[in-house]
C-alpha cells in the first residue's frame, strides 16, 4: 500500500512540477525584505517579504509604482535628433542644420562634397558615414532654378511697379518690404513654418508696421552701417546697408523702435529688411553709455528668409538732443543668416520727428 501511494505521490510531482516551483515562497526566509528593479522602462518593481514572529509563514506584496515620469519615445527621440539639409544651387551650398533644439544655416560657396561635409562635421562632430545616412541632399533641378528665377524677377517688377514715383528711400524701402511679406503671405505652403510663426507675433505684439503712421509723436530713424562681415568659409568682406525705424515708445533710459524696412549688401549680395524690432536702453551714471540690440528678419538674394541681429553700443545717452549718433556693430554678437559675423560703424540719424 506504502508502495502504490509512493508511487502516485510521485507522479503528481512529475506532472505538476513546474507549478510547485512558486510554492517555495511559503519557506522560512532568513531576511526582512528584497527588491527587484526593472530600470528598462524606467518603472520600478518592489517586492517585500515580511517574516511573521510567531510562525513559518510569510507574506509577499508586490507593489509597483511610477519612477519620475516616462518619457515616451518621440520625446526622448527628439533630445538628442539631429537633422541635416543640403540644398545645392549652381556653385551654392546651403546647410540647415538642427542640433540640440537650436536651427543653424551655413552658406557655402562651393558645391563640393568633399567641403560640405568637413564643414558639417565642424559643426556636429560627425562622421562621414554618420552625416550621409541622415542627411536630406539636393540639388536644385533647372527647371526648379529657372522657376524660382522667374519668381523673382516677377516680384522686383511688381516692386518696381509700386514704388515707381516714390523719392523718400526710407517711405520706398518700407512698401518694398510690405511687398515682399505680402507675396510671401500667399504662398504659405512654400514659405518656412518659422517665419509666419514670427510674423503672426510681429503682427500681435505692433512690429510689423503694414500702414503710414500719422501719429506726430512717431519719430523716424536710419541706421546706415558702413564696415565688413566675415564668414567662416571665406575672407572678410564689405560690408554697408540702410535700416528704418520709428519708435514705439521712448522712456528715460529706454527706447524701444519698430524696424520697417531696409537693405544690407554684403559681397555684392542684397539682404532686404522685411520687419524687425529694436531696443536701446542707456546707464544712469554720469559716465553715459548706451547698448542697442536690433532683431530683423531679412530676405537672402536666393528668396529665402533668414535672420539678422545686431549689437549696438556708443558712448551716449539716448535721451540725448543730438539728431545724429555713432554707434560701433559689435563683433562677434553681431550676425547675420547664422554665417555672416559683423563689425562696423553706425550712424544713426532723425528723419523726421
Amino acid at each position: 500500500m506504502n508502495q502504490q501511494l509512493q508511487g502516485i505521490f510521485l507522479a503528481v510531482i512529475l506532472l505538476f512540477g513546474a507549478a510547485a516551483i512558486p510554492i517555495s515562497s511559503t519557506l522560512s526566509v532568513g531576511f526582512n525584505s528584497a527588491y527587484a528593479v526593472e530600470v528598462g522602462t524606467e518603472v520600478e518593481t518592489e517586492v517585500g517579504v515580511k517574516v511573521g514572529s510567531n510562525d513559518e509563514s510569510t507574506e509577499a506584496k508586490t507593489e509597483t509604482k511610477a519612477k519620475g515620469e516616462v518619457k515616451s519615445d518621440s520625446e526622448m527621440e527628439s533630445d538628442s535628433e539631429i537633422e541635416i539639409k543640403v540644398h545645392l544651387s549652381g556653385n551654392k551650398a546651403t546647410i540647415e542644420i538642427k542640433m540640440n533644439g537650436e536651427e543653424k544655416v551655413h552658406v557655402l560657396n562651393t558645391s563640393s562634397e568633399a567641403e560640405i561635409i568637413a564643414k558639417i562635421q565642424s559643426e556636429t562632430s560627425l562622421t562621414e558615414t554618420e552625416i550621409k545616412s541622415i542627411w536630406e541632399y539636393g540639388q536644385e533641378s533647372e527647371t526648379k532654378m529657372q522657376s524660382s528665377e522667374k519668381a523673382r524677377m516677377e516680384l522686383k517688377a511688381r516692386i518696381a511697379a509700386q514704388t515707381a514715383g516714390i523719392v523718400d528711400v526710407s517711405v520706398k524701402a518700407k512698401e518694398k518690404a510690405k511687398i515682399m511679406i505680402s507675396s510671401m503671405e500667399n504662398k504659405t505652403s512654400n514659405t518656412n513654418e518659422r517665419f509666419h510663426d514670427i510674423l503672426l507675433k510681429a503682427k500681435a505684439n505692433g512690429y510689423l508696421n503694414t500702414n503710414t503712421s500719422s501719429d506726430a509723436s512717431v519719430k523716424s530713424y536710419s541706421l546706415n552701417l558702413d564696415g565688413t562681415a566675415q564668414s567662416q568659409s571665406k575672407a572678410s568682406s564689405y560690408m554697408e546697408g540702410a535700416l528704418y525705424l520709428e519708435t514705439m515708445t521712448e522712456r528715460s533710459n529706454i527706447s524701444k523702435y519698430r524696424v520697417s524696412g531696409g537693405q544690407v549688401i554684403i559681397d555684392g549680395e542684397s539682404y532686404d529688411v522685411l520687419f524687425g524690432k529694436a531696443r536701446a536702453t542707456s546707464t544712469n551714471n554720469t559716465s553715459a553709455e548706451s547698448t542697442m540690440i536690433l532683431l530683423a528678419e531679412v530676405m537672402k538674394p536666393n528668396g529665402e528668409v533668414t535672420t539678422m541681429k545686431l549689437l549696438l553700443k556708443n558712448d551716449s545717452s539716448i535721451n540725448s538732443e543730438a539728431e545724429t549718433s555713432s554707434w560701433a556693430v559689435m563683433n562677434p554678437e553681431s550676425k547675420l543668416a547664422g554665417s555672416w559675423k559683423m563689425d562696423a560703424q553706425a550712424t544713426m540719424s532723425l528723419t523726421s520727428a
